[in-house]
C-alpha cells in the first residue's frame, strides 16, 4: 500500500471521519507534488464522482469513457488550472496536462479514480503555496491529502474547506 493510501486510512481512523448523510458524502482526493529539473510534476487523484460533480457543465453523469476524456483534454486542463492554484512567490504557476500521459485511472476501495498528470512551470525552490479554489462549494466535506518533496519540513498536509491552502 503506498504512502498516500496509508495516510488516508490513518486520517479516517484518527478523525473518525465516516460518510455523512448530506447531499455529498465524505470524499478524499490526493495531490502529489514533486520537484523535477524543468519544474514541478503534479498528480491529482480524485474519484470519478467528484470529477463529474465539479464539471457538471460538460461531463455527463454516466458514460465516462476514455474517448470522452481524450476529446476534452482542454476541459480537464482548464478544470485543474482553476481548482489548483500553485504559487512561486507572487507568480502563479501555469499547469499543463502531461503530453505523455495526461490521465490514467485506478480503482481503490471499490471506487474508481482518475489521476490527472500535470506539469507546473515554476521551479521547486520557488514554490511557496498551494491553494484549492472551487471544490468546497460543491463538495463541502471533501478532504485533499497533499504530499510531496517540495512541501518543506512537513511532507504531508490535509486541506479542507476550513484550511483550503498550504503555505511553505
Amino acid at each position: 500500500m503506498n504512502a498516500v493510501r496509508r495516510v488516508f486510512f490513518a486520517l479516517v481512523l484518527l478523525t473518525g471521519a465516516l460518510p455523512t448523510t448530506q447531499a455529498h458524502t465524505f470524499s478524499t482526493s490526493f495531490i502529489n507534488i514533486r520537484a523535477q529539473a524543468e519544474g514541478l510534476t503534479i498528480r491529482w487523484q480524485l474519484t470519478f464522482h467528484d470529477l463529474v460533480a465539479l464539471n457538471q457543465a460538460w461531463m455527463p453523469e454516466a458514460g465516462i469513457s476514455g474517448e470522452l476524456l481524450n476529446n476534452n483534454l482542454d476541459q480537464l486542463q482548464r478544470f485543474a488550472q482553476q481548482m489548483l492554484v500553485l504559487q512561486a512567490g507572487s507568480d502563479r504557476c501555469q499547469l499543463e496536462l502531461s503530453d505523455e500521459s495526461p490521465w490514467s485511472t485506478i480503482t481503490f476501495a471499490r471506487e474508481q479514480y482518475i489521476v490527472l498528470s500535470l506539469n507546473g512551470n515554476c521551479q521547486a525552490d520557488a514554490f511557496s503555496q498551494l491553494a484549492i479554489d472551487g471544490v468546497w462549494q460543491e463538495l463541502p466535506d471533501h478532504k485533499i491529502i497533499v504530499e510531496g518533496d517540495v512541501l518543506g519540513k512537513a511532507p504531508r498536509h490535509v486541506l479542507d474547506q476550513n484550511t483550503p491552502q498550504f503555505t511553505r
